[in-house]
């Protein structure tokens, strides 16, 4: 069974093959993380030159299809893109307007499906609010 890999923006702005890292697995983003790529695209730093690449490749990916219900990957997985808002399964107390909590958020509601998530992040805070 495929897991779902759900991915900050950071790891794609650290490793733009990082979208081909996953095998057979799912790959999860949420609109959040694309408006983040978008507002780094226009560096002119290493990290300026991930995200134009990360998006080239998931635009790549799309071949016409629509990245909500899925799109196949190399390897076998898929990549899906999430703009439908997940916030009510924050925990109370949780920030809704920040990026991070809303791609938690995104976990959140694949974790209560039953569906095998990971979340992959270089942000220790992260890390810590996800546990």
């Amino acid at each position: 069974m495929a897991k779902n890999f759900i991915l900050d923006t950071n790891v794609l702005l650290h490793d733009a093959e990082s979208l081909s890292a996953f095998a057979e697995h799912n790959i999860v983003l949420t609109v959040d993380v694309l408006e983040e790529l978008d507002r780094f695209k226009r560096g002119n730093d290493e990290k300026g030159r991930n995200a134009r690449r990360v998006i080239r490749t998931i635009d790549s990916y799309r071949d016409g299809q629509p990245l909500s219900k899925g799109v196949e990957l190399p390897g076998g997985g898929k990549l899906y893109v999430f703009v439908k808002s997940f916030t009510d399964f924050l925990p109370k107390g949780m920030d809704k307007s920040q990026p991070d909590n809303r791609i938690l958020a995104a976990a959140c509601a694949l974790v209560k499906t039953g569906a095998e998530v990971v979340f992959v992040t270089k942000d220790i805070n992260a890390r810590v609010k996800a546990d």
